[in-house]
C-alpha cells in the first residue's frame, strides 16, 4: 500500500482561513468550510474565494448544521460542493 503525503491546515475563523490562503506558498487542493464560522462566516469566505482569481478554482466543501433547503441552495450557487 502506497502512502500519500499531504498536509492539513486549520483555522479557527474565516479571517484566519483567508490569511492562510493568502500567505501559503503552496496552493491548496481543497478547502472545507463551516458555514457558521466566527468573524467571517463560511459563505462570506466562499464568496471572497470565488471572487479572487488566485483561489476561484479551489474546490470547496461546505460542512454545516444549517440544513434548510435555501441555505443549501445558497452554498451550491456560491460554488460549494
Amino acid at each position: 500500500c502506497e502512502e500519500t503525503a499531504y498536509s492539513l491546515d486549520t483555522a479557527a475563523d474565516g479571517e484566519s482561513a483567508w490569511a492562510a490562503l493568502e500567505s501559503s506558498h503552496q496552493p491548496y487542493d481543497l478547502v472545507i468550510l463551516d458555514r457558521m464560522m466566527p468573524v467571517l462566516d463560511g459563505m462570506a469566505l466562499l464568496k471572497r474565494m470565488k471572487g479572487d482569481a488566485r483561489f476561484a478554482d479551489i474546490p470547496v466543501i461546505m460542512q454545516t448544521a444549517a440544513a434548510a433547503p435555501d441555505q443549501v441552495r445558497e452554498g451550491l450557487a456560491a460554488g460549494a460542493y
